[in-house]
């Protein structure tokens, strides 16, 4: 059984709000005629329960609306009763289709949030109780709509048939009905018509994405309850494994558009999902339900989708140390973490706050000064440096990389070396060599000589543990501008003076630079 049958049966089992009747035989079994006294004797108040004591700024005992739909061919009319405690109903009868197929009736009952009960106490307030002229008339347009309602007050009922588009003020009560009826139509489709259902999720999607103003939607066509779908797509989050992309991309989107952080751990554990567009769903989501706990999340998702990269710049100074530390050490020449993060930061620097933190351009610069990185190119690193009005760094010289790196190995700072890795070779055998030196000595350059291509430097006298005075020669081959590799070290003083001749034979153009 395909996963979204599974869901279908799943959902018409636990619906146990909704009351089953069997679908009609022969001719399609409709609403027709407007017959409200019937249904209104038929159902009655309340649907959903009594609840608590009833309010009283609400005066009507009931509501009841048909809509009959005006364009032409086979449709289901909805039916609509609202009770003073904001339970309703809504009905559909069953509706026969071309090729055998049958839309099943069905009984749906919820309550309305008090906010939208509220509201429609205001718009039937504002028709002055359906007494306020434009209520009834004709049609303005052809195919139009007919909505019958019924309003009953103190025993009384007052009813009115509004043929089309109506002037205000019944145009926003109008628009009150549609709505509740579209939102209780794509409930229907959810659960009671699986030949719908994909289409019913990708229509439920579109609608919360319009409702969280993502860019390319239109506004919201319906002002729905979402609250009203969470039981149905929470349960897809807790049954993962058995649901399709779409309908968990729906779910996701909906615990935000909700903001349920009760299920924040079931969204976080579809990051790694196969498809993309969940896993994008997903980065989305995280900020908004883990906070500032889904920076690691997130670092885990940056080479996987591109908002990820965004939805973690977004989260903004916590984020940034996290930012820092993938972009300052990445030598990746195979989806590098650093290039994806510092593209994020162009691709949309008209959306980001301004300024770009000042740690963020460091690692920028930092990363820069690795040869693999220069080997590779830095003409993103370039861009972001120029929007953010912050200069290039300068090429480290000879002098400045002898330093360096002669201060790095006396400390035996295994860490620093490692940024140094290109230009020092084996960092085991320099850390090897170290200790041999006398802890307290210092190891200082007494003279460098540099041409265009190649390097050699000699370090100051000091004291080896043997209490022997040594000194260290290195030999520097210029690989790329001033990026210098850093050759074997030579311990043997009485050799250095034959080590320099030699360099210096070899290289007649070599200048001499003392500190």
């Amino acid at each position: 059984m395909r996963p979204l049958a599974i869901l279908f049966v799943f959902l018409f089992v636990a619906c146990s709000e909704c009351v089953a009747e069997k679908p009609a035989s022969g001719e399609a079994r409709q609403i027709k005629g407007a017959n409200l006294p019937a249904l209104m004797l038929q159902h009655k108040p309340p649907y959903a329960g009594i609840g608590g004591p009833p309010d009283p700024a609400i005066t009507f005992d009931r509501v009841d609306v048909i809509i009959e739909r005006g364009f032409p061919g086979p449709a289901q009319t909805p039916y609509l009763s609202i009770g003073r405690n904001g339970g309703y109903l809504y009905k559909i009868d069953a509706l026969n289709l071309p090729g055998g197929q049958v839309r099943p009736a069905a009984n749906l009952v919820e309550r309305l949030p008090p906010a939208r009960l509220t509201e429609l106490q205001r718009l039937l307030e504002a028709t002055k109780w359906l007494t306020a002229p434009g209520g009834e008339g004709a049609a303005t347009h052809t195919d139009a709509d007919v909505i019958t309602l019924a309003i009953t007050r103190d025993g009384k009922t007052q009813t009115i048939k509004m043929h089309g588009q109506r002037p205000a003020p019944y145009t926003a009560l109008q628009k009150f009905f549609y709505d509740l009826a579209a939102q209780e139509n794509l409930y229907y489709r959810l659960t009671r018509v699986p030949g719908e259902q994909i289409e019913a999720i990708r229509e439920l999607h579109d609608a919360i994405e319009s409702a969280l103003g993502r860019p390319g939607r239109q506004p919201p066509r319906h002002d729905f309850t979402f609250e009203r779908y969470h039981d149905l797509f929470s349960g897809a989050l807790d049954q993962w494994y058995a649901r399709q992309p779409d309908e968990l991309s729906t779910a996701v989107d909906l615990m935000v558009l909700l903001k349920r952080d009760t299920h924040a751990a079931a969204v976080a554990r579809l990051r790694y999902d196969r498809d993309s567009n969940l896993r994008s769903t997903v980065a989305r989501a995280l900020p908004v339900l883990h906070g500032e706990k889904a920076i690691s999340l997130l670092a885990d998702m940056i080479e996987s989708t591109a908002e990820a990269r965004l939805s973690l710049i977004g989260l903004g100074e916590p984020a940034v140390p996290t930012i820092a530390s993938i972009i300052e050490p990445d030598v990746a020449r195979e989806n590098p973490r650093s290039v994806a993060l510092i593209r994020a930061y162009i691709d949309h620097w008209k959306e980001l706050p301004q300024p770009v933190d000042p740690r963020v351009l460091k690692a920028v610069i930092a990363n820069m000064q690795l040869e693999k990185v220069r080997a590779r190119g830095m003409s993103y690193h370039r861009e972001l440096l120029k929007l953010a009005g912050a200069p290039e760094p300068k090429p480290a010289t000879a002098l400045e990389t002898a330093k360096l790196f002669l201060k790095h190995l006396k400390a035996g700072d295994e860490a620093e070396l490692e940024k140094l890795r290109d230009n020092v070779g084996s960092i085991e055998k320099w850390l090897v060599l170290r200790e041999s030196f006398d802890p307290s000595a210092e190891v200082t350059l007494e003279t460098l000589f540099i041409d265009k291509t190649s390097g050699f430097f000699v370090t100051r006298p000091f004291q080896n543990k043997a209490g022997h005075e040594i000194h260290v020669v290195v030999f520097m081959n210029l690989a790329r501008g001033t990026d210098w590799r850093v050759g074997p070290a030579l311990e043997e003083p009485a050799q250095r003076t034959l080590y320099k001749d030699r360099f210096l034979e070899s290289h007649p153009g070599a200048q001499e630079t003392r500190p």
